[in-house]
């Protein structure tokens, strides 16, 4: 479970009816619909336009792939974020139980990739958080099969440059990290070999480099769900250890920790949890007895309620983005299908489907060119999709294994000017 090799493990966890997430993005903040930094407004028509001039307004295009180079390096368990430059950092991963320590960054402009300096310690299932000033904060993963501290990272995008910052006081992975209003970084659970899950949470404060302790869970958790609210507090919920099922939710102001409204699903383990534009928690991503529910979360009640059921098979190691229309992308993930002889199979899909949260239904759309599971989903300025990286899981093979790919595809969700 703590590499790239969990195959094996993976494969179990689905079978018995178990199951990722990931998600680890930034939230969008906003109460509605609203404006998005890079994305262009349609063209407006002339005053006064000629019945011979043809229209401006660009046709409706349907949803669509395509592939845009390849990274250097085969990574999954890996990050990505978006700079303010709007280039994409990539770092890190595994690929057959050996953690990297490369770096490369997509310029969407030119569809191109380009080798950046490698970290300093390689690693995999770490967290990246774009800070305020520009900088990416990397903490945390697993870099070797002991309980050895692995420092935290900062990036430069200005000197390309990867320099040693303040280290935590619990080693971890599979943990989440969330940017607070303040600036500051909410590291929280995750595991501490070998699979020692924690209930611990740490503070990181960019203007001084170190980390304090803050507050502990109510529950220790790993391969767990954060979210940043709109009023600054984190929602947390899920994970393979302590209560599942339960969810809290942290007070940034005070430290502590609340336990809030329980999922609707007893023993549900959702992987993927996504701020609406309305400020509600979409949760999914299959990890309990229904493969296919989801649901969300209401900040105002506490309450949750579930929502229409997904199309695709079961997702683990999925995830899960916020389109620029409002609407939430899911790809890509883990699946399971009989085996014919009482168990099932594990396999890597291709396949993808948008939430709608004004009717609270799912749709396929558009599926990849390949499958895989463990990659990153990261949503570029003009509101398209980069897909990197993860791992691919052969359906026709009794035992599989994960291994990582270096392929690269970007989603155009069928808005803007072709």
């Amino acid at each position: 479970m703590s590499r790239i090799a969990i195959g094996a493990a993976v494969v179990a966890l689905l079978v018995l009816g178990g199951a990722f997430l990931i998600q680890r993005g930034l939230p969008v903040v906003g109460g509605g619909p609203s404006a998005t930094p890079g994305v262009s407004a349609s063209p407006r028509d002339p005053a006064s336009p000629a019945p011979s001039q043809p229209s401006s307004v660009v046709p409706a295009r349907a949803p669509s792939w395509k592939t845009t180079g390849s990274m250097g390096t085969a990574r999954a368990g890996h990050t990505a974020v978006r700079l303010l430059d709007g280039r994409v950092l990539v770092a890190g991963g595994g690929n057959g139980g050996a953690y990297d320590t490369s770096a490369e960054l997509y310029d969407p402009r030119t569809g191109t990739w380009a080798v950046a300096k490698s970290m300093i310690t390689g690693r995999e299932h770490h967290t990246a958080t774009l800070l305020r000033d520009g900088r990416v904060l990397v903490a945390g993963g697993i870099g070797s099969e002991s309980d050895a501290p692995i420092p935290a990272e900062l990036y430069d995008p200005g000197t390309g440059i990867w320099t040693v910052t303040g280290g935590m006081a619990s080693v971890r992975y599979n943990h989440t990290a969330t940017l607070l209003p303040d600036g500051k970084v909410l590291v929280a659970g995750g595991d501490r070999w070998p699979d020692d899950a924690l209930d611990s949470a740490e503070l990181y404060d960019p203007a001084t480099g170190t980390w304090t302790a803050t507050g502990s869970m109510l529950a220790r958790r790993d391969e767990f769900t954060a979210t940043l609210l709109g009023d600054g507090n984190v929602l947390v919920g899920g994970g393979t250890s302590g209560r599942p099922g339960s969810v809290e939710v942290y007070d940034q102001a005070a430290g502590t920790w609340t336990a809030t409204g329980s999922w609707v699903t007893p023993g549900q383990t959702y992987r993927t949890a996504t701020r609406l534009l309305d400020g509600r928690v979409l949760v999914t991503g299959r990890a309990g007895p229904d493969d296919h529910a989801a649901e969300l979360y209401d900040a105002d009640t506490e309450a949750w309620t579930a929502t229409g059921n997904t199309v695709g098979d079961r997702r683990f190691a999925a995830t899960a983005t916020l389109l620029a229309d409002g609407t939430v992308f899911v790809v890509g993930g883990i699946g399971s299908k009989p085996d014919g002889a009482g168990g099932a199979t594990s396999y890597s899909q291709d396949s993808a489907e948008l939430y709608d949260p004004s009717a609270g239904t799912w749709t396929a759309t558009a599926s990849m060119a390949a499958p895989r599971a463990d990659h990153t989903a990261t949503l570029l300025a003009d509101g398209r999709v980069l897909v990197v990286g993860g791992g691919v899981l052969d359906r026709d093979v009794t035992s599989p294994e994960l291994g990582a790919v270096t392929s690269a595809e970007i989603y155009d969700p069928g808005t803007g000017s072709p």
